[in-house]
């Protein structure tokens, strides 16, 4: 290796790590497309983005990961030799959590979707913001289908926000990666 590649790579290890250098990720948003038509308090809505700013905040997003299965083979008589093969890609499922809030478009289209039994595909674009709300990096959803909605437990004893809890399941996420 070069001494200026060698050079770099020992500043970029002993520099002090400030606090602009990792991305903070309480700090997002999340827009939500249908795919098709669908209905709002009985209206045919048409516009491809659901039109409120509600379904924009979330205060938990988890599941933007995945994982490749893989099948042991032994090579020859050897027991001791052995092969990891690719079998399957899983996704994992997308969970948005947030305070249970006043209907919204995205609420309506999981209870439908729950109440009908039929396949409502979305497109789900999750924004990771810098301090500046200024995009970092995004993740794109394709086909996620609403598979569950929860409500958190309702307890009088207890002085925490009531959780919203809705989970799609994808077909694929696109990591979109880090501005430079």
């Amino acid at each position: 290796m070069s001494s200026a590649i060698l050079s770099t790579a020992e500043a970029m290890a002993t520099a002090p790590i400030t606090g602009d250098f990792y991305a903070h990720s309480h700090r997002f948003l999340v827009q939500v497309f249908a795919k098709k038509n669908w209905r709002f308090m009985g209206n045919l809505q048409t516009l491809s983005v659901l039109p409120t700013v509600v379904d924009f905040r979330f205060q938990r997003i988890s599941g933007l990961g995945r994982t490749i299965q893989t099948k042991m083979f032994h090579q020859g008589g050897d027991p001791i030799n052995q092969i990891h093969l690719p079998k399957e890609l899983t996704q994992e499922n997308i969970v948005l959590e947030r305070g249970v809030t006043t209907l919204s478009p995205l609420t309506t289209m999981f209870i439908d979707t729950m109440r009908q039994f039929k396949s409502r595909y979305l497109v789900v674009v999750i924004l990771l913001l810098d301090s500046s709300s200024l995009p970092l990096c995004s993740w794109i959803c394709m086909d996620a289908l609403p598979v569950k909605l929860q409500w958190g437990e309702l307890d009088a004893n207890s002085n925490t926000v009531l959780l919203n809890t809705m989970e799609l399941a994808c077909r694929d996420v696109q990591w979109m990666g880090l501005v430079a």
